[in-house]
């Protein structure tokens, strides 16, 4: 997992890249669901472009949705499974 920041707009936003596809998509879940719950429950816009994470918002709140999805991400691949119950 990579994290970079960039400005668009004027605005920073949070590029979140993984190295494995294949847990990406479990991880996103389907058609995005899990990282639309994650955007909507921290309140920030969370979208995905092919195997990255676009977070925008409060910098405290993409902080949380990054240590959010890293940590699942380690579960993810290291057997768990997850739902968005999780």
């Amino acid at each position: 997992m990579t994290l970079t920041v960039e400005k668009i707009d004027d605005k920073e936003v949070k590029k979140i890249s993984f190295d494995d596809n294949h847990f990406a998509k479990t991880l996103f879940g389907v058609n995005g669901e899990n990282i639309k719950l994650i955007g909507n429950e921290l309140e920030i816009e969370a979208g995905i472009r092919g195997n990255l994470i676009l977070l925008q918002g409060e910098n405290e709140k993409t902080e949380k949705a990054g240590w959010l999805l890293e940590d699942l991400y380690s579960l993810i691949k290291s057997g768990c499974q997850i739902s968005k119950n999780d």
